[in-house]
């Protein structure tokens, strides 16, 4: 694609999941372990969440296969840094925001 866009260096970008239920949007990236997200998919990921009813959930793998380090960001609420979270942990958190999503105005 190069040579389509204004400059060189804009290029696609992915992201790893997108769930949408009743308007609110949850876009998930994930990273190997110490990962991080740079370049214009920051920028990207940035802008995703300020959309009314959108949430961006950063997932980090850990040396341990049942831990995660994770953060979420609304738009509205600072980001706190990365929380240690188990797999049963996140279905959690997962599951309380399909809950709240589905039963919203």
């Amino acid at each position: 694609m190069k040579g389509c866009f204004p400059r060189d260096d804009i290029m696609p970008s992915d992201l790893d999941g997108v769930v949408e239920i009743n308007g609110h949007v949850l876009f998930i990236e994930q990273k190997r372990p110490a990962g991080s997200v740079t370049g214009g998919q920051a920028r990207l990921l940035r802008a995703l969440e300020r959309f009314p009813k959108a949430i961006v959930w950063l997932i980090r793998e850990t040396d341990e296969p049942t831990v995660f380090e994770c953060i979420y960001r609304d738009g509205e609420t600072p980001p706190s840094g990365w929380s240690r979270y188990t797999v049963e942990q996140m279905r959690t958190w997962l599951s309380t925001w399909a809950t709240a999503a589905e039963t919203a105005i």
